[in-house]
């Protein structure tokens, strides 16, 4: 599981605005001074007016803020904006909010505490980029139709990696996963309700580890006019042949449905390779790692 070192939040706090650390902290439910707060005196103020579970819960929302608050943080969130299902006047309204902000810290907080659905996708985005170019594994000539993304389907989607996490991995048995679209590229995070990242942090000159946000233990990026899909995930190994073919059932859908034979008959109850309902050739050798742009002339993800 992975070990990660959390930002000072008083630091974070430090780089805010006034008028935005103000909102934030109502937000939170806190009263405090912000001038106090925001002073050399800042941090010993933060530790005794507030408790430790409130300190871990502005912790752990600070981090997911402070990860757009980078170089190439108002790229995911302008990204975050286009693709989303947002209409072209709410979309140009959060831009133009947007815009009347200087520093990058003050439009992730505005995001937080007015689109939270959209610092997730843009967080999402992030999370994508970051994963190395070689870590991926590629395979084309895949099925070029558009994946389906309904409820049902990614229900059973969902349910196919239960069964691999919890024979393969032994990460328990129940699966969520969450889906994206942008631009050309579909993009699926996987990760077990049982599993989550975990952070050290110092508070009141004590070490602790706190729980964050749910580990993804699988990315797929599935770009249909290539017929491209892309796989990441922690020494996948050969394993990586079994997802294929849970995402070609799952969410390509067999060929033979459009033949209008019944889903439910083409569906296998196993995940081995042996016994996995979709048939493809898998003598060949992986993709050899290149670039997104080169690929798919699009941005990674």
């Amino acid at each position: 599981m992975a070990i990660q070192q959390t930002l000072n939040v008083v630091s974070f706090f430090k780089n805010l605005s006034e008028n935005m650390l103000e909102l934030f902290i109502k937000r939170k439910g806190l009263e405090l001074d912000i001038q106090t707060l925001k002073s050399e005196n800042g941090q010993q103020y933060w530790e005794d007016s507030v408790d430790e579970d409130k300190r871990n819960d502005c912790r752990l929302d600070c981090g997911e803020i402070a990860k757009l608050c980078t170089e190439n943080g108002p790229t995911f969130i302008v990204e975050a904006i286009n693709y989303s299902s947002l209409s072209k006047e709410d979309k140009e309204s959060i831009e133009r909010s947007l815009e009347t902000l200087e520093a990058i810290q003050d439009k992730a907080v505005w995001l937080y505490l007015n689109h939270r659905d959209l610092l997730d996708k843009a967080g999402k985005f992030c999370f994508v980029d970051e994963i190395r170019d070689t870590a991926w594994k590629r395979r084309k000539g895949f099925d070029t139709r558009t994946p389906l993304t309904d409820k049902e389907s990614q229900r059973l989607f969902s349910k196919e990696l239960s069964v691999y996490f919890h024979d393969k991995k032994k990460k328990g048995r129940h699966c969520v996963t969450e889906f994206l679209k942008r631009d050309g590229t579909y993009l699926f995070f996987a990760h077990q309700e049982d599993t989550a990242v975990r952070e050290n942090q110092f508070d009141a000159d004590r070490m602790s580890s706190v729980t964050r946000k749910p580990e993804y233990l699988v990315v797929f990026s599935f770009t249909p006019r290539e017929g491209l899909l892309e796989v990441w995930g922690e020494s996948l190994g050969k394993s990586v042949v079994t997802l294929y073919k849970i995402f070609c059932t799952d969410t390509l859908g067999p060929r033979e449905i459009a033949t209008g034979k019944p889903r439910k008959q083409l569906r296998s109850s196993k995940s081995d390779d042996s016994k996995a309902s979709v048939q493809f050739d898998t003598s060949s050798e992986f993709e050899e790692p290149c670039s997104y742009r080169d690929s798919v002339g699009q941005y990674r993800g």
